[in-house]
């Protein structure tokens, strides 16, 4: 056992459209890791990382495109550190939770990135989920 699951998509707006690109569950570091990934109508590719909280930065290095830290952006009454990587314009939110740690990154804009994050039940803590 992996430990409790820590995101629950949910299906407002432009994601309700989105068409899934990919999904598989792999291992990082010899922990489970999760990937969802789609193709949003006009708004790029967004996805869905989430490892187990102790995972390796180089982790959050790779998933956010060595991407360097910008602030912070609350969604919903949760705070994501917002990314913003190298190269591509690839931008990310990370949610470094204490059930797992959570990105929502790609070449989206970052309203489309919000928007994916909004949709997920984030759970802060040992008690009920936030958002």
């Amino acid at each position: 056992d992996d430990g409790p699951a820590q995101v629950l998509p949910g299906g407002r707006g432009c994601l309700a459209e989105a068409e899934e690109l990919a999904h598989r569950v792999d291992r990082v570091a010899g922990r489970l890791h999760l990937h969802i990934g789609y193709v949003s109508p006009g708004a790029g590719e967004v996805g869905l990382e989430q490892a187990p909280p102790d995972v390796p930065a180089s982790f959050v290095t790779r998933m956010t495109g060595g991407g360097q830290v910008q602030g912070f952006i609350e969604v919903d009454g949760v705070w994501w550190v917002y990314y913003h990587g190298r190269g591509r314009s690839t931008d990310a939110l990370v949610q470094f939770g204490k059930l797992s740690t959570v990105v929502v990154g790609g070449t989206s804009k970052l309203a489309g990135l919000e928007e994916l994050a909004r949709s997920l039940k984030v759970s802060i803590g040992e008690g009920a989920p936030a958002g």
